[in-house]
This record gives structure tokens, sequence and C-alpha cells, in this order.
């Protein structure tokens, strides 16, 4: 990456931070005013990062198809289906962990298939994926018979729904605690070694003042959000997962060939193949990334709500798409960050949530978030042309 497109990113990720920051403050201010301070308590804060997670796990998939200059609008069908068919496996005696194996294979299986209409054929994803969306909420309904299936069993119903034990005590989340303490030193950690490495290099970082401010807000934030599960009833294993995932394919995408490829592809895919790489290859792996991904997606929602309905992961993929884009990840390809896209997977969340307590109709609901989507991509677009 070139030094004035690495100083442009760096811009847009800090405009981004604000952006982020001032839309949470005004969008959660006035959602408590408006619910006369009911959007704020713990309980329904969590019910919010919950209810985010199977956003932000699918935001994860779609940061790297986005990156790769391609899209996919097929994740809640997908996500749909998937459910269905973990949900009939259950009801018919399937254990747990065969459920989830053939729930993961399924999302491999569907993310080849787009992978390779888009690679190898050449088609526009917007085109393959919409027929997915098409394809995948028929064969949801096929499987699930377009009745409710369910109750999945208890053990499958943890994944989404259970919280971590504590240890010690009951009155402290001590679990919570500790893994919260052990994320904001691994934190530190990595943001110290990423500085290092930019001034062995000679690469532009921020100053040293701007650098110390960044690490006691994360850390500040870190422990509000200890604060929050505290107050309730501590660490649901699906945050937990998200936290993992969210630190694995960040490494991935900023500390791996694959993921370097990724980038390179979005910002130039025809430079990239003159450079040698294999771009239908990176771009087919991403597919099935994608896939795998709203598998575990599926998982989580289906442990969480206990039952699949014909109508499952109807519109995950606009909350989670317009949830990446508010987090900074480019339309046009080339730029992206998982935790900032994770960020704003739980703001439209909370952007849902508190409509729903304001007892919003559906007609409403989907003029604010058709808006919140048209705003979000315009604002991305000019940012990007500023920087060209």
């Amino acid at each position: 990456m070139q030094i004035h497109e690495f100083l442009s990113s760096k811009v847009k990720n800090n405009i981004t931070q604000v952006m982020l920051l001032i839309e949470t403050i005004i969008i959660f201010g006035v959602f408590q005013i408006l619910t006369h301070g009911t959007f704020l308590t713990s309980r329904n804060l969590t019910n919010i990062m919950m209810q985010g997670c199977v956003y932000s796990i699918m935001g994860i998939g779609i940061v790297f198809v986005m990156v790769s200059g391609n899209m996919d609008l097929s994740g809640g069908s997908v996500l749909g289906l998937l459910a269905a068919l973990g949900a009939v496996m259950q009801v018919n005696g399937c254990g747990t962990i065969v459920t989830i194996l053939a729930m993961l294979a399924g999302g491999v299986v569907i993310g080849a298939w787009q992978g390779y209409w888009v690679s190898y054929r050449n088609l526009p994803s917007f085109i393959v994926t919409l027929a997915g969306m098409l394809m995948f909420r028929g064969l949801c309904l096929w499987v699930g018979g377009g009745a409710t299936v369910g109750p999945v069993s208890k053990s499958f119903g943890m994944i989404g729904a259970a919280y971590l034990p504590t240890i010690f005590s009951d009155s402290i989340h001590d679990t919570t605690l500790i893994l919260i303490l052990l994320a904001a030193l691994l934190i530190v950690i990595l943001m110290v070694r990423s500085r290092k490495n930019a001034r062995k290099f000679s690469l532009p970082m921020e100053s040293n003042g701007k650098f110390i401010a960044k690490v006691v807000a994360i850390i500040a934030a870190l422990l509000l959000v200890y604060l929050i599960l505290n107050s309730y009833q501590g660490l649901p294993y699906a945050l937990l997962l998200l936290a993992v995932l969210g630190c694995v394919f960040s490494y991935v995408a900023k500390n791996t060939v694959f993921g370097r490829y990724i980038f390179s592809i979005g910002g130039n895919s025809e430079a990239t193949r003159l450079a040698g790489i294999n771009v239908k290859k990176v771009v087919f792996q991403v597919y099935i990334l994608m896939g795998f991904l709203v598998a575990i997606a599926s998982i989580v929602y289906l442990g969480r709500v206990g039952q699949a309905t014909a109508s499952a992961g109807k519109d995950f993929e606009f909350s989670a798409i317009t949830g990446c884009i508010v987090g900074g990840v480019s339309t046009l390809g080339g730029i992206g960050s998982i935790p900032y896209a994770i960020l704003g997977t739980i703001l439209m969340t909370g952007l849902d949530n508190g409509m729903s307590l304001m007892n919003l109709g559906s007609m409403h609901q989907y003029i604010v978030r058709g808006l919140v989507l048209l705003f979000a991509v315009a604002i991305d677009v000019a940012s990007k042309s500023k920087n060209s």
C-alpha cells in the first residue's frame, strides 16, 4: 500500500470513529428520553448486545466480501435455511454437535456455490446473491415446511441464550471481569506492538498523546461493558463467541497474506491480478468464509430463539450491511475494519431495539432503516471521492 493510500485510509478511520461516537450518543440519548429511561437499563443493553451478535457475526463475513469489492444480499435467507435445517435435525433427535457440524457444512457449501458463480463464472455478485436470497428463502420454507420448528435441546440453546457461570461469587460476575481484563491487556499489547512496527518501518503514526488517549478510551469502554454485564447476568456465551471471532478475523485481515490479498483486490483488482495473485481463487475463498460465518450466526440465532420459523433471518442482511457501512466499510471496496463494523452492527441493533420499545410500526421502521442505509452509503461515497 502506498503512503497516500495509507493516509487516506487513516483519515477515513478517524472520520469513522468520530461519526460512530456521535451517532451512538445521539441515537442512544434520544431513545433513552423517548422510552422514559428504559433503553439504557443494563437488561436492555445486554439484550441489544446479544441480539447484535447475530448481525455482527454476519457482518464479519460481509466485511471481507465488501472489502474485496463484492456484495452478499443472501445472508438472511441463508441464515433462515440453516436455522430451519438445524431445528429439523434437533426435533428429530440429532445431537447438538452433529447438528452444528451439519449447519457449518451447509454454510460452506452455500458459500462455495455462490463463490463459484461470482469468481469463476464472472457473474455480478449483486445478481448472484440476489438470486440466492430468493432461492434460499424458498428452500427455507421447504425444509421447515412453512411452519415453526422446535424447540431445540437445552445444550444447543446455551450457545445463544446462556451466560457464563461465576467461579467464586454470585454477587460479582468474576468470570466476566477476568475475561474483560484479559481482553484489555491483549488489546494494549497489540496496539503497542503495532506502534513499534510502524516506527520500525517509518510509517505514519499518531502522536503519543493521541495513542495514550486511545488506550485509555478503549479500557474505559471495556470497563463500561463489564459494569453493564455485571448489573444483569454477566457475559453471554454468544458475546464471548463474537469477541473471539472478531479478534481472530481482525488478525486474519491485518496480518495474513490472505487478508492483504483481499484488500488489494478491493483496491485494484486488475493490478492485483497482474501482480500474479489468483484473484478468482481468493474471491471464491471469501464467499466460502462468508457462508461459514453465516452458519455460525445461524447457530447463535437458533440457540437464542429456540426454534426456526418461515421468516427467520428476514432482512438480517440489510441490518448487517448497513451496520458495516456505518462502521466504515466502503461499498467501493478496499477499505474496512472488523472492530468498527461490529460496533456499527451493534448500533443498528440498538436502533431496531429502540424503535421496538417505542412501539413504532413496521412502516416507520422500514423508512428509518432505508434512510440510515442511504445516508451511510452517501457519506461513504463522498469520503471516498475526496480521498481519491
